[in-house]
């Protein structure tokens, strides 16, 4: 699992977590909350789930536009426009 921000690598599988709150789990994804306490506070634009993990330059490419929703691979697109 890897988790980017504006297209930079925050957190990936076997870091140390605990800035981002993420989490190798099998339980519910939670977008914007940790244990459904802390909650982000900022602004979620487009969110992408994949079912692989990306290349930092496919990351860099689909940021810089709009995904049509049915690109081989993707598996939840949530644009936000």
């Amino acid at each position: 699992m890897q988790l980017y921000i504006n297209g930079l690598l925050q957190a990936s599988s076997g870091s140390a977590f605990d800035s981002t709150g993420m989490r190798d789990t099998y339980g519910p994804l939670q977008l914007g909350s940790v244990a459904r306490r802390d909650y982000f506070g900022g602004r979620l634009d487009e969110v992408q789930l994949w079912k692989r993990a990306l290349s930092r330059a496919e990351v860099e490419q689909n940021m810089k536009q709009s995904l049509t929703g049915i690109e081989s691979g993707l598996v939840a697109y949530y644009d936000f426009e």
